[in-house]
């Protein structure tokens, strides 16, 4: 298991030197009232109960690359430490107001992904792309991710993700996956550039899936900057137990240089043997670690046929 910080190692929607006053943190009657002492009392609970591989260049980091060999590379992000504050998140240049990873571990990022000759590149970062989240949900104001939900060109953080996008396009780095969280349900989306304000980045695909074990909500609006489209969502009515096997479906996803498809099949029996090549340019599909696993989630639709990403793909 590889672990991310998260807000909640500190407080709801925490964000590195905010004053707690808002009505939320008010109304839980915080003894400590020091963000930031908090924060280095989570930051040190935290490594002692998920211990990591440290770097002497910045002790405590969380951030860093999982290999597995030529298939995969897994890149651990912070989407936590390093950003400036929650707020309307509108600056329309990227300075420290609208950080998110940070210039740091941005080109950190940008420099791994260059250097990565593994099949696929697997984001994980702990906040969704383009799912608008509230930051202050008394007043029901502020960003607390990466969208704003104006639809419109990058604004605030969303101009990092922009710039990361780019980069990924014009150096040629292939097969990136994104899987986030935050969010308390699960959901698929598919980016196309040419569905999105800046058509700066290639097709990709990213995987929302909140907490094991905490409630469901949602879903939340999704933001259009960037293109996404709503391919598949789940939120389990509070109370619901968990879908039976027999409903349960595996999409395997391939990897290509141009077009590709995904291919349902039932349960997992069934969903671990080699499926049929779909479409043209058909890679082999994901298998993670141990070669038996696929990258999966359930798509709506009956059983045993060819799902096509939306029209555009």
């Amino acid at each position: 298991m590889f672990t991310q910080w998260d807000d909640h190692e500190v407080y709801n929607n925490w964000w590195p030197g905010e004053p707690m006053t808002r009505a939320e943190l008010v109304s839980k009657k915080y003894v400590e009232k020091n963000g930031l002492l908090l924060a280095a009392r989570s930051s040190r609970a935290f490594h002692e109960y998920m211990p990591m591989r440290e770097t002497q260049l910045e002790p405590g980091r969380v951030y860093r690359k999982i290999s597995y060999g030529p298939l995969l590379d897994v890149f651990m992000l912070d989407m936590r430490s390093y950003r400036g504050p929650n707020g309307e998140d509108k600056d329309t240049s990227y300075g420290p107001n609208s950080y998110f990873l940070g210039a740091k571990q941005l080109a950190w990022l940008k420099q791994e992904l260059l250097n990565s000759r593994a099949t696929w590149k697997v984001i994980a970062a702990d906040m969704p792309i383009s799912l608008l989240v509230v930051y202050d949900t008394v007043r029901n104001w502020g960003v607390e991710a990466v969208a704003q939900g104006d639809d419109g060109a990058p604004l605030g953080r969303e101009l990092e993700i922009a710039n990361l996008l780019s980069f990924i396009k014009h150096a040629g780095v292939r097969n990136t996956v994104w899987l986030t969280a935050d969010v308390h349900y699960t959901a698929a989306h598919y980016y196309d550039p040419n569905k999105r304000r800046s058509r700066t980045s290639n097709r990709f695909w990213e995987f929302v899936s909140g907490p094991l074990h905490a409630g469901t909500f949602g879903p939340n609006q999704l933001d259009k900057t960037f293109g996404p489209q709503l391919v598949y969502v789940k939120g389990a009515q509070q109370g619901a137990g968990p879908e039976p096997a027999a409903k349960r479906r595996h999409a395997v996803l391939r990897p290509r240089r141009h077009r590709w498809r995904q291919r349902a099949d039932d349960g997992y029996a069934q969903g671990r043997r080699r499926p049929r090549v779909v479409g043209q340019d058909a890679g082999p599909p994901i298998r993670l670690a141990g070669g038996s696993r696929y990258l999966c989630f359930r798509p709506s639709g009956r059983p045993n046929r060819v799902l096509e990403p939306p029209a555009g793909a």
